[in-house]
């Protein structure tokens, strides 16, 4: 409960603008990442993307690992 309490007093400092926040992805965030998309891609599952202001729903076609890129097909 406690680390609950901590984290909301974080993200309501950063929406009142008393702190910024980071942009950094963690490196074990990286690498959770990295698996569900691998795990998306052997489901041949359909997901939700987010990227700049454009939102995609599909399935991965393609995920490059050398270029960190992902070819989806339109559901």
């Amino acid at each position: 409960m406690k680390r609950f309490i901590e984290v909301i007093l974080v993200h309501a400092s950063i929406f009142l603008g008393n702190s910024r926040a980071s942009n950094a992805i963690e490196p074990d965030s990286k690498e959770e990442i990295k698996n569900n998309i691998e795990l998306a891609l052997y489901k041949n599952a359909s997901i939700y993307l987010n990227y700049w202001n454009r939102s995609f729903t599909g399935a991965i076609v393609k995920y490059d690992t050398e270029r960190h890129s992902i070819i989806m097909k339109n559901v």
